[in-house]
């Protein structure tokens, strides 16, 4: 949405004069964050099996790398630059390490965890893209209003997306995982969820 819509957003929010500067930051940054929230589970579940020590080494490892970046790329790029000074430790921490440790840590090949996890959310996101993409071509929102409006619109084709997947039980289904596998996710979610929740 922020990708497709994201001048509008900027328009609405702060004025049309700052698409221009902001537009560029937003797509350097939503990207990995995508990826980043994603990825979120994987975080919980290696809290609730105490087994995320090596993450916190590869998060303070991604935390110079972004200080070092930022000061190195924000005077050739300004502000984009220190946008991409983020954006690239993040990526590589969401995309090369947390799913292959993840992967390693419950014995599941990466091929099936990428069907399992990605699949049905890229499916449902699809026709919203779609939406999205007719709708900023029929008019451009200015205000919250149309932009509300614009967001409503193509929210619905996920929800419907959802609601499908609810009915049918397929949101739960997980396929080439073994039971003790699965045993040991939902410890570990049940636990950090407990945790949050007290």
């Amino acid at each position: 949405m922020l990708i497709i819509l994201g001048k509008s957003v900027i328009t609405a929010w702060v004025g049309e004069r700052y698409v221009p500067q902001s537009y560029p930051v937003l797509l350097v940054l939503a990207i990995p964050m995508t990826f980043a929230l994603a990825q979120s589970a994987s975080n919980r579940i290696l809290y609730g099996m105490a087994k995320h020590r090596a993450l916190a080494w590869v998060m303070l490892m991604e935390s110079i790398a972004n200080l070092i970046l930022s000061i190195v790329l924000i005077r050739p790029f300004g502000i984009v630059g220190d946008a991409m000074g983020t954006a690239i430790p993040l990526m590589c921490t969401c995309l090369f390490f947390l799913p292959r440790h993840m992967c390693r840590l419950l014995g599941v090949r990466i091929r099936t965890f990428l069907r399992e996890a990605y699949t049905l959310p890229i499916l449902f996101s699809l026709p919203m893209v779609v939406v999205f993409i007719l709708m900023k071509r029929w008019f451009i929102a200015r205000t919250y209003a149309e932009l509300g409006l614009q967001i409503l619109i193509g929210l619905l084709p996920y929800g419907l997306g959802l609601a499908w997947g609810f009915y049918t039980k397929r949101l739960w289904e997980v396929g080439e995982l073994s039971t003790a596998q699965m045993d040991e996710v939902s410890v570990a979610l049940i636990e950090t969820y407990e945790e949050d929740v007290s």
